[in-house]
């Protein structure tokens, strides 16, 4: 097992084994390109980067990039050790789990090391993760393996639709009535008053104009400040460069009132993030963009799936059909005041309602 802590993320990037799993990631938002954008533009004061390298041999490794933080409960410090994701990530994974058999195993022997450190963590947090899935499971039954307490959460839900053949006529004839018309309407509308322009931003020499249309959308947009105000020019400077990203701009006589950014990884295909401006909300705008957006991503052969990020925004499942859970996972640490807090406050209530559900049930079986 190899842990390395170290406040550039250049430093882990140099670890050749790592790198290669990384750059392998199956998801974008746990690959190398995604990670060096958010240790550039999301840590706290006080992070630090970790890079844990399970391996027991000459394969790939089990990959985790982490952070860990300073923390308090009450009185009482804490340390956090978290994956490096927040709440930007639409989903998280342990690179080269799928690869190892024995991920449950290899985690309970670093959750074992962690427990006999002198600085570890109260807790262990990990977030947007699908289940069950390799990871979900390795973490699960890994971290309970070496002796912390584990809670499992509902985090956010993930709307998707897979196209599995389906062409973008068919799938447009099978939304609802109501969104077909309202953005043909609002379309031949926009069309009789204005000179429309669609383009899809998506080479590295894009990053410039992309970053200047999105960032001139969101600033007029009905959206708050972003709290890291890097991350999304940074996510498409870096996107676009590893072809991973594009931006989608609608221009209304040659001014952006509608901008989308799509996160496409290995066919799969995350409408990340869409704004538009206040003063053409009468057009539905943002609608039709996606509507042409969405017809671009049907005629891509690689697609086999696109997700409309986190949350269940009630348009998402106008869209796309398909809901999935995404789930938090903490792993509290019993041996320390802190750790030991944490469990009680978010775990004693769930162990009061169960033993209260087995006192209720044995003494109707009386």
């Amino acid at each position: 097992m190899i842990v390395s802590v170290v406040d550039r993320i250049d430093d882990l990037s140099a670890q050749a084994r790592s790198a290669a799993a990384l750059e392998a990631a199956e998801s974008y938002y746990c690959s190398l390109p995604w990670y060096r954008n958010f240790a550039a533009t999301c840590l706290d004061p006080g992070d630090r980067l970790a890079l844990i390298e399970l391996s027991d041999g000459p394969g790939r490794p089990i990959v985790l990039f982490m952070r860990t933080r300073p923390d308090r409960f009450g009185p009482l410090r804490a340390r956090t050790l978290a994956g490096l994701s927040n709440y930007y990530s639409c989903g998280f994974s342990l690179t080269g789990i799928a690869e190892a058999p024995d991920g449950a195993a290899r985690i309970a022997e670093w959750g074992r090391g962690l427990r006999r450190a002198a600085d570890r963590p109260d807790r262990i947090a990990f977030d947007a993760l699908d289940a069950p899935s390799p990871s979900f499971d390795a973490l699960h039954a890994g971290l309970r393996a070496a002796g912390y307490l584990v809670e499992t959460y509902p985090q956010f839900g993930n709307w998707y639709l897979r196209p599995d053949g389906l062409d973008f006529d068919a799938y447009w004839a099978g939304r609802d009535a109501s969104l077909r018309n309202t953005v043909a309407r609002k379309e031949r509308k926009l069309r009789r008053e204005h000179r429309v322009t669609i383009e899809l931003l998506r080479a590295p020499e894009d990053a410039e104009a992309a970053v200047a249309a999105y960032e001139t959308v969101y600033a007029q947009s009905w959206k708050a400040p972003e709290p890291y105000r890097g991350f999304a020019p940074g996510l498409i400077r870096t996107g676009l460069a590893a072809g991973a990203v594009s931006v989608g701009v609608l221009r209304l006589d040659d001014r952006p009132v509608a901008a989308q950014l799509w996160v496409t990884h290995r066919g799969r295909t995350t409408i990340f993030k869409l704004a538009h401006l206040e003063a053409v909300k009468r057009y539905s705008a943002g609608s039709i963009l996606t509507h042409h957006l969405l017809r671009h991503a049907f005629q891509d052969d690689r697609t086999e799936e696109i997700d409309f990020g986190r949350g269940d925004d009630p348009y998402k499942r106008l869209w796309l059909p398909e809901r999935r859970q995404r789930w938090g996972l903490i792993a509290y640490e019993p041996a320390t005041p802190a750790g030991l807090a944490y469990a009680l406050r978010n775990l004693g209530p769930k162990a009061v309602r169960r033993a209260a559900r087995w006192l209720t049930g044995r003494n109707r079986g009386r």
